[in-house]
């Protein structure tokens, strides 16, 4: 049906590309015989780990040796044969490379910002964070290490409190907003729930420092497309990011101060540091 589709869009407006683009890796699929039938150049973009059961540390996904067959000759054919694979960063290439047995070929083009010209609110010191968070996010993006380390840096500067803000804009994950209050963190920490692209670029553009959160793997093969969008926005930015990694890459040009994921005093020391 897919590839009847395309040959009719096809037929009245030819296309110069078939464009897939992932997750779900069934994308491919589609790209690949759109590509064959209508005898176009296809572009591959791998924008995460390849399938579900193949992110690095992520939760446990069972599947079975038929589906993890058929997700693994689908990898393979697509790193053989699209005329063009892109990524977003090159240890996510080589990530996907090395699961398929490949040698790393394909371009890198990184994700792009966007921001706002809100007049940006004084006053206050505003660590905000757009996206998913724990439990809504396939990769569990912790946030334990990060209450802890605001609530250690509040605890030790009380005067702070009534300055200091956390805003999460993005889902509200009911595990975090049990430790805010465990944590007596309420009065500090807005949850503002699932907002529209737009409407976090604005909340981005309040912020005084920007925080971005990953999970703590051996290796940080993603670049957040998040973090993008704080460049743009030109926020200072707090990133709990593996030591070894893309954002840890990015360090050194300036910008980003970098502390383990799982680093609560790290994370205390450092949002006293950006405060001061």
């Amino acid at each position: 049906e897919l590839v009847k589709f395309a040959k009719e869009l096809h037929s009245k407006r030819r296309f110069d590309i078939v464009y897939s683009r992932s997750l779900p890796m069934f994308a491919h699929i589609a790209g690949y015989w759109a590509s064959k039938v209508l005898s176009v150049p296809w572009v591959a973009n791998i924008n995460d780990p390849w399938d579900y059961h193949l992110f690095p540390n992520g939760p446990t996904t069972k599947v079975s040796r038929v589906e993890a067959a058929f997700s693994m000759y689908w990898l393979k054919k697509t790193l053989r044969f699209a005329d063009q694979i892109t990524y977003p960063s090159i240890r996510l290439r080589d990530y996907i490379s090395r699961l398929g047995g490949e040698e790393p070929r394909g371009e890198i083009v990184p994700h792009i910002g966007y921001t706002c010209r809100d007049k940006e609110p004084a006053g206050d010191f505003n660590l905000v964070h757009a996206g998913k968070l724990g439990s809504n996010e396939w990769s569990g993006r912790p946030t334990d290490a990060l209450l802890r380390g605001l609530a250690g840096f509040l605890e030790a500067n009380e005067k702070a409190r009534s300055l200091m803000r956390l805003t999460l804009v993005g889902p509200v994950d009911e595990p975090t907003e049990v430790l805010i209050s465990k944590l007596g963190l309420n009065s500090v920490v807005r949850s503002l729930g699932r907002v529209s692209y737009e409407e976090s670029i604005h909340h981005i553009r309040s912020a005084t420092i920007c925080l971005l959160v990953e999970t703590n793997n051996m290796e940080g093969i993603y670049l957040p497309s998040k973090l993008t969008d704080y460049i743009v926005a030109r926020k200072p930015i707090l990133a709990l990011s593996p030591s070894v990694g893309v954002v840890s890459d990015m360090v050194p040009h300036g910008g980003i101060m970098r502390v383990s994921p799982d680093d609560a005093m790290g994370i205390k020391e450092a949002i006293g540091n950006l405060y001061d």
